[in-house]
């Protein structure tokens, strides 16, 4: 996963919210699916009080020649469902296909219902000042890689065996575990 390195604008309303991401660690070869994850915290009822659902948008940025493409818009329905705190996931797996560049750049937009106008993407709930970096916007990138994975690599390193898969080696840990000691075994 990728955490966002964007920043809001200072501005009395903020109707584009931009979530930069460095993917260059990335390898796109095997990849299957890509996520944006974005927290949306609850919001008073005074915020959110306009009578209409917001309808959000998703736009891949704008770069030079390319323009800005929608890439997924959908309603907030629950906006005053007495929530604590709710993850808004977009599926943006289609900007992999031929996306070159380094730094991925996505950014999201709320309207009133259906394309009326721009809403305050912070009455929303989704203002990023004071969040801690659990609660950063992330893009959550799903695969298969030729390389193994590092934590499986620690773990067959850790096990000492190198034939046995990650999985007996786990199934056994946690049974060795568990297990109570024989009976009739001397106590040191």
């Amino acid at each position: 996963s990728f955490v966002d390195r964007g920043h809001d604008d200072r501005g009395p309303m903020l109707r584009r919210q931009r979530y930069q991401f460095n993917i260059s660690s990335l390898e796109r070869d095997g990849l299957l699916g890509a996520e944006l994850r974005i927290l949306r915290k609850p919001v008073s009822v005074a915020a959110a009080d306009g009578g209409s659902v917001p309808w959000l948008k998703l736009y891949s940025c704008a770069s030079g020649r390319q323009k800005a493409a929608l890439l997924q818009s959908r309603t907030v329905d629950d906006l005053l469902g007495g929530f604590s705190n709710k993850w808004e996931v977009f599926d943006v797996y289609k900007v992999f296909k031929g996306f070159k560049n380094q730094q991925l750049c996505l950014e999201l937009e709320a309207l009133e219902h259906r394309g009326g106008r721009p809403l305050d993407l912070r009455a929303l709930g989704f203002a990023r000042p004071g969040r801690t970096n659990k609660e950063k916007a992330f893009l959550l990138a799903f695969g298969k890689s030729k390389k193994r994975d590092l934590f499986y690599n620690e773990i067959k390193a850790r096990s000492g065996h190198d034939n046995k898969t990650v999985y007996e080696y786990l199934f056994n840990q946690r049974r060795m575990r568990r297990a109570p000691p024989p009976r009739g075994a001397k106590k040191p």
